[in-house]
This record gives C-alpha cells, structure tokens and sequence, in this order.
C-alpha cells in the first residue's frame, strides 16, 4: 500500500474537520450521546496536531448545540466540558442526557439545557435528579412556575424512593445519604425558587426543612440568608451568612451574598471587607468583574473617589469590551446621583467615538441636567426655535392661557352635567373666563426688548423666568379667588355638585403648580415630599376616561402601594402628557392613551409610569431635543412643558425616557425613597 503524503493526510484532515462536526451536532441534538462521545472521540485524534482545524471543528460543533445569541466563547467552553466531563458508556443514558443537562445551565444555555432534560425523561420519567434540574434551568429563565412544578416532581420522585429503600435494609446504607443529599439539594434550590419569586415565607420553610436533615450545608445557610434580606431582616440575614463562613470559608460566593445583604443593610464600609476578602479566595476569578464593580461603587459612596476610580480601572483592564462596561459602571453611579458628573464623564467618552453611541446618548439625555444637558444636545441655534423676547412672549403666554384653558373646559363639562347650579357655575366659568382675558391683555402689553443669545443657556432660562413671573402671579391670585369661591360653595351650599368640585379644585391646584414651576425655572424647582398611594396620581382619569376625540385606559399594578414624592408634580406632568396628544393630534378620530404604573422591585424600589399614545410621535432626528428649553416642532407649542418635566423628574432623583416607534412613549423612573436617603 503507498503511503499518504503529507499533503495528501492535510488534505484528510480539512475534509474530516469540516464534514465532521455536522454529524457529531446531529448526534449530541438527537440525545444519543453514545455516538456523538464516539464521534468526536474519533475525530480528535485526527484534528490533535492541528491546531487551527481542531479550533475549528469545536467552533461548529459548540455553535449547533448551544443557544443562539449567548457570547460564542461561553459556547465553545460548554462543549469542551461536555466532552471532558460526560462520558456516556459510564453512565445510564438518563444520567448522561441529565448531567449534559446541568452543564449547559451552568454555562446559561438554558434551552439547550431543557432539551436534554425532556430527552433523559424519555429514559427514565420519574427520576429525582432530572426533576431538580429541570427546575433550577427553569429558575434561570425566571420560568418559576414551571420551576415549582419540576421541584414538587423531584420531592414526590425523592418520597417514593425514599420509601422503597426503607422497607429493603441491603439497600438502605447504599442509598441513604445519596438520597439525603438530593433531598437537601432540592429543597434548597426549591426555596431559592420561591424567594425569586417573592413567596420568601414558604423558601424560609423550604430552607428549615433542609437544614433539619444537614446542619451543615452552607449553601443553604447562605441562600436563607439572601431571603431574610429580601424581607429586610437584615441582622438575621448577617447570623446566617456567617453561619455559612463558618462552615466553608473558601467559598466567593457567600463573602459576596454577604457583602451584598450588607449593602442593602447600608452598611456600605463592612461591606467593602466582605468583597475584599472575596478577591482572596480561590474562586475569585470567575466573580472579578462583580467583585470590582461593586467595590468600586462601595468606595464612591463612602466619599472615597480615588479608590473607587482605581476598581473602575482594574474593571476596564479585564474587560474585553470596554465602552459596554463604561455605559455599566455610569449606569450603577446614576443610580447612587441622578446627574453624576463622573458616570456622565464616562457617557461623554462613550459617545464621541463608540458603537455603543446610541446607548450612552439614552442614559446621558435621561440623567444630564441644565446646562450641561443644554450644551450637548442643542446641536445649532436652529435647536432654539424661540429668538427674541417678543417671540418667548408668545410662547409663554400661549403656555399660562393653555393651562387656564384646561381649567375652563372642565369648567364647562360640569356645567353641562349639572344645569339645576346653573347660577353657581356660571360664576365660576365667568371668573375662569376673566383670568384668560387678563392674560391675554398683558400679553398684548409687552414688547420686544432684547435677542436672546442662542448659545447661552443662562441668559434663556432667565429670560423664561422674568417673562413668567408677573403674569403668573395675576393667574395664580385669581385661581385662588376661585378656589375661595369652590370651597365656599362645597361649605354653604348641600346641593352643591360635590365630585364635579372637587374636580374643579384639583385642576386649579394643577394649574397652579404649573406656572410656580415656571416661575422657578431658574432657581430650581422645589419637591413638596408626602406619602400617598400610586393609585392617587391617575384618579382624574380613573373618573373620567374619555374625551372628545380620544379614549384613555389604565393599567396600574401598583395602585395600593405608598409612594414617597410629590403628588402635584406628578399629576400635572401626566396633564401635560394628555394635553399635548390631544393638541398634536387634532385630526386623529380614534386616538388611544394609555398610561400603565408599576414597581420595579430590585433596590432601590422605583415607580415606573408609562404614557403612551398612537398618535403621530416624536420624529428621530429631534428624540435628543425634545427636553430642551424652548425646543417645539409645534407652531402652537411652548417648547417649555417636555423641559420642566424633565427638571422635575430630575429633582425627584428620577429620569425620563421617549421610547415611541410608532405613537409617543414616554417612561417615566422615580424611586420610592427620598433622595438622601438612596
């Protein structure tokens, strides 16, 4: 026989690299893993001195038996581990598919994962370790309900074990401790599951249980901790944390979880030592962009930058992309200060030069405020669509008439509702009636005086400031009168429309609020903190769902829940919201608003309010502007309601975004707990 030529075994090995890794895929998808073990035991051999082909042929394999979209080097590792550790003629088939199963969910290939499960069920339906499993990838999907099913699987398969072992004693010392174990490794993850997803009280019970029958099993001193935190016990939280130390000091991720239940304690100097001491265990490697993030943010809020900015630097030293951890490490210092000037350095950064622009342009446009804000998006004097003072005039005044208007709409609804207090109302609708006369005379007094320099943001917001504060004062003293008027009738008069006046006096207070906030532009807005439930800010709406030319729906998930910060603020931005979809889109006959209201749970606790509507929208190419002082695309707008709003969020330690494709879609971020204390 003549002997293969170099060129000739080359030759062997790219066409085996290359058809390979499709037949070994198939193999490893159809769950025999017999003959994808044999497949690949043959062709590595083959591909051993050949780097480069053999890289090559894992790439394909590792890329056909994992999740799509997870990181390509998380792939490849999951294959070589799968080959390293799951040899199929040493196991049941079951066993084999089952623990394939597990290293998949270690490296997150959830689905991938559960494939593997439901092919060893095929083999062997009612086995413990498959249930367990199953469950934990589940939880790993936030699928916790699915995962529930599968732990009450494993408990039931255990029970059933369990008895069958007690009544045959050759068995019984065998079995018994590998019974235990999963018993406990069950429960565990079980109460891991529920506290995930908020039932904490029954994962407490969960972790009991599984102490009684192992003391000494850390993980779940450890896990018990992280759900007594959730319920903010945090000094039985820390009891248990240590008792985990004390039974495995080697392990990163208690000195973590216990670092962690300390931040949330706001004992932020104890738990700088925790992570520290993570860095020095032996596992400390695979944690070393959790453990430097946070180090860094425990020394920013300590007051000590320096060090911080040196775990900031270590963190961008490992990372593979760095602008994406830029964006990360910006994300997690807005959130300890809205307006952070390092995280809104770091945003600048980002957005000169990298593909993550867009990213960073969000969260600097939602966090930046004032000035600093002002200069980076006002991209030309074209961005100011106000130019002098007799055009900021008009603008103003059409703004302060607008509210008064609203308040004179609702005015005449109530009127049309209740003609026996024909007299009583009619009143009221002249003296609303008045005020907008009055407006509308001052604004035909004023007169031009000055340009406004269009690069000076100083010079815009004081000339918005002095152009406000002496009509607003005239509309502000005569709601007052009105409001005398309301209160005098709810008082004196049983037959008064009540609801219908109450109403009234909401919107007055409305009203009133937004032309203070005009007022204080310059020296900036100030928050009247009180507690008040979610539902309070849209009972206007909840009342009165309709209007001419539009429906409004409502999904508030939260309503029940006490939120910290200032209620007429809040109502009239979502007023502005509604006035400016029902004055963009007049011609529109079947427009739709919807407003949602959640809480968003990871600490700090944030409201998150939503308004959206399927109208015309906000062009692309003024998204960035839209905040900006004087900046409208309406010939009837003021260009000054988007720009208060966004002040006022931003006072409230809070940001807004405009996410609409199709229609406008505002989100609105605000935590529950008062700046100071975040």
């Amino acid at each position: 026989m003549a002997k293969r030529t170099p060129a000739r075994r080359n030759q062997i090995k790219q066409t085996a690299a290359s058809t390979a890794p499709a037949t070994i895929a198939q193999a490893f998808n159809d769950g025999d893993l017999k003959r994808f073990y044999t497949l690949w035991q043959t062709l590595y051999p083959q591909l051993a001195h050949s780097p480069d082909l053999l890289t090559q042929a894992e790439r394909d394999i590792a890329l056909a038996i994992t999740d799509e979209g997870t990181p390509e080097a998380s792939r490849l590792e999951a294959f070589r581990e799968v080959v390293k550790e799951v040899n199929p003629y040493e196991y049941p088939s079951y066993w084999a598919l089952s623990n394939t199963g597990t290293i998949l969910n270690h490296f997150q290939h959830y689905y991938a994962a559960i494939t593997k499960y439901e092919q060893a069920l095929k083999f062997k339906s009612d086995e413990y370790i498959i249930f367990s499993n199953y469950g934990i990838t589940l939880t790993g999907l936030k699928r916790y309900d699915e995962a529930i099913i599968k732990f009450e699987q494993a408990l039931t398969s255990l029970e059933r074990y369990s008895k069958q072992i007690l009544t045959n004693s050759e068995q019984y010392n065998e079995k018994s401790l590998k019974l235990k174990h999963s018993f406990i490794y069950t429960l565990d993850n079980y109460g891991a599951t529920l506290s995930d997803l908020g039932r904490h009280y029954e994962a407490i019970a969960k972790y009991e249980e599984a102490l009684k029958l192992e003391p000494n099993f850390y993980e779940c001193w450890d896990n018990y901790g992280i759900t007594l935190a959730k319920l903010e016990r945090y000094d039985e939280a820390i009891v248990k944390h240590k008792q985990a130390l004390k039974l495995e000091r080697k392990s990163t991720k208690v000195w973590l979880n216990y670092g962690q239940t300390l931040i949330e304690a706001r004992q932020y100097k104890e738990a700088i030592k925790k992570f520290e001491h993570a860095l020095t265990t032996p596992d400390a490697d695979q944690f070393a962009n959790y453990i430097y993030l946070n180090l860094g943010l425990l020394y920013y809020r300590t007051q000590k930058e320096s060090q911080a900015k040196q775990y900031f630097d270590r963190l961008l030293e490992i990372s593979d992309d760095k602008d994406k951890k830029k964006i990360e490490i910006a994300q997690n210092l807005l959130a300890i200060k809205y307006n952070n000037d390092e995280a809104l350095d770091l945003l600048n950064e980002v957005m000169e030069t990298s593909p993550h622009y867009k990213e960073a342009c969000q969260l600097f446009g939602s966090h930046a405020a004032g000035k600093r804000f002002f200069d980076k998006f006002r991209t030309s004097d074209d961005d100011i669509t106000v130019k002098d003072t007799q055009a900021l005039n008009r603008s103003m005044y059409h703004k302060i008439a607008n509210e008064v208007a609203i308040l004179k709409e609702l005015a005449y609804e109530v009127v049309a509702d209740y003609p026996a207090q024909d007299a009583l109302l009619q009143q009221i609708l002249a003296s609303i009636g008045r005020v907008l006369q009055g407006v509308q005379q001052r604004r035909e007094a004023e007169k031009a005086t000055i340009e406004i320099q269009q690069g000076n943001f100083e010079q815009v917001i004081r000339a918005i400031e002095q152009t406000a504060f002496e009509v607003s004062d005239f509309v502000n003293n005569e709601c007052a009168i009105i409001e005398e008027e309301i209160r005098f009738a709810l008082d004196d008069d049983p037959h008064a429309p009540r609801a219908a006046l109450s109403e009234l006096l909401n919107q007055i207070k409305i009203t009133q609020v937004a032309l203070n906030d005009l007022k204080a532009i310059n020296e900036g807005i100030t928050i009247k903190y009180s507690r008040f439930p979610v539902h309070d800010l849209f009972e206007v709406w909840l009342n009165n769902p309709h209007f001419a030319q539009a429906t409004l729906s409502l999904d508030i998930t939260n309503g029940e829940s006490i939120f910290y910060g200032d209620k007429a603020k809040i109502k009239s931005m979502l007023n502005e919201f509604v006035e400016n979809s029902l004055r963009h889109n007049p011609t529109k006959t079947a427009l739709t608003i919807h407003m949602s209201a959640r809480d968003e749970l990871p600490p700090p606790k944030r409201l998150v309010i939503t308004y959206q509507d399927n109208g015309i929208g906000i062009p692309l190419e003024h998204k960035a502007k839209i905040f900006l002082p004087l900046f409208t695309t309406s010939p009837s707008g003021s260009g000054l309601g988007l720009y208060i709003i966004k002040r006022t969020i931003n006072q409230m330690h809070g940001q807004i975004v405009e996410k609409g494709a199709q229609g406008v879609l505002f989100e609105i971020t605000i935590p529950y707990a008062k700046g100071e204390d975040l």
